[in-house]
């Protein structure tokens, strides 16, 4: 188990969903404070015009449930979730969600067995070293799309660049080194798993700190 994995498995992961967890109302107003719209209302706006989607979605890093209690109020669809910390996957399962504890480096499920994985502020916590592998399983059990919302941090590349070298910035996270990284990971899942990007929304946060980014990309086949 990484670093990183002991941490949130531990008492920085119980830190951090005793912080934040929410009903769907309070989230909703979270993201108002934050970008200035709810996030039942991004949601809305970016599922429901496209039932092509599917109806079966796994979160990696689902924490508490707190994403998934949003979704199944505004989507049809089956959802599941995985997460490293044993204490939010009973709170996920005590709101009724079919989640389990699990490494987001190792999926415990089949190839291609659902029609969307997503993510939600989990790959910013993944140490670099593991990205591209936990970029690999999502895409790996992913049928056709995956969706993420991650802090956003500009990532270039040159025609001489290790490709396999990530790129991104560290940021301090309550003091401590190590535990949270902002990068362009629509690049990184284009550069490494040749991804599609069907579309992509720069988010400005209204308190001046930076942007993150929400992103659909589909398998190629």
């Amino acid at each position: 188990m990484s670093e990183q994995e002991e941490a949130w498995r531990g008492d920085c992961g119980m830190e951090y969903h005793e912080r934040n967890d929410m009903t769907a109302q309070e989230l909703d107003n979270h993201y108002q404070k934050l970008y200035g719209f709810e996030l039942s209302d991004m949601h809305q706006f970016w599922f429901n015009s496209d039932p092509a989607i599917g109806d079966k979605w796994l979160e990696v890093g689902c924490g508490t449930g707190n994403i998934m209690n949003i979704l199944h109020l505004h989507a049809a669809v089956k959802l599941y979730g995985v997460d490293i910390n044993e204490a939010a996957v009973v709170i996920a399962k005590r709101r009724g969600f079919n989640v389990q504890i699990a490494s987001a480096l190792k999926l415990p499920f089949e190839d291609e067995s659902f029609d969307m994985v997503y993510t939600s502020g989990l790959l910013i916590h993944i140490q670099p070293d593991d990205l591209k592998q936990v970029m690999g399983e999502i895409v790996r059990v992913s049928k056709r799309y995956v969706w993420g919302l991650e802090y956003y941090h500009p990532t270039v590349l040159s025609a001489f660049d290790d490709v396999t070298m990530f790129r991104g910035r560290d940021i301090d996270y309550r003091g401590k080194k190590k535990l949270l990284w902002a990068s362009d990971y629509v690049n990184w899942y284009r550069t490494w798993f040749r991804m599609k990007r069907l579309r992509e929304v720069r988010l400005v946060r209204l308190d001046g700190k930076g942007e993150d980014s929400m992103f659909l990309l589909e398998k190629q086949t």
